[in-house]
């Protein structure tokens, strides 16, 4: 469960699919044609991140199969299909993550159904958590100002919001959300969807 499908934020002609106990996939022409990619074999890849302006050379895959195990982060770095796992979660997946133009060094992971949201502030290296709510799902990251962050509870109608970049926890709840909350698109600071 979760969106295995990303475009290159600085090549949106290139695009990574994640597939169940494969390998990425990756098309060149605009998803008219796809590859095996990667040399690493994923067991379910819920997300995938091209960092922005990293010249493609840093990618993050969340990985993890729901009630099984316990979901992984991987990296791979200067452009090479070879990723390594940079820190495993207490969850059995990571479903949602989100990275900003604006400080591309940072991204955000959320996990199914414990281990709460991490943040990586040194571009997938290190992923210390910055919340330990359960059933974390969706999360975004407006577009014009990335201490503008947002995530929510699948099974539940729990919202969460922070305007200093998630630094040392601090969101807000935000309640009567409707839904599972599966997905945020942060347009800007003043539009989340």
């Amino acid at each position: 469960y979760g969106i295995p499908l990303e475009a290159d934020p600085d090549r949106p002609d290139t695009m990574y699919f994640g597939v169940d106990s494969d390998s990425l996939m990756r098309s060149t022409d605009r998803g008219k044609t796809w590859s095996e990619w990667s040399s690493t074999v994923f067991r379910s890849p819920c997300d995938i991140v091209v960092v922005p302006e990293s010249d493609s050379s840093v990618i993050l895959v969340g990985d993890g199969i729901t009630s099984s195990g316990n979901g992984r982060y991987w990296r791979s770095t200067g452009g090479s299909p070879t990723f390594t796992t940079s820190f495993t979660v207490a969850g059995s997946e990571i479903p949602g993550m989100a990275c900003a133009r604006l400080r591309n060094a940072n991204a955000f992971g959320t996990n199914w159904s414990g281990g709460g949201v991490q943040r990586t502030t040194d571009f997938g290296l290190g992923w210390p958590s910055v919340h330990n709510v359960g059933n974390a799902w969706g999360v975004g990251i407006a577009k014009d100002d990335p201490d503008c962050v947002v995530f929510g509870v699948y099974s539940g109608s729990a919202g969460y919001l922070s305007l200093n970049g998630g630094a040392n926890g601090t969101f807000i709840q935000v309640n009567q959300l409707p839904g599972s909350n599966y997905n945020f698109y942060p347009r800007d600071r003043a539009t989340v969807l």
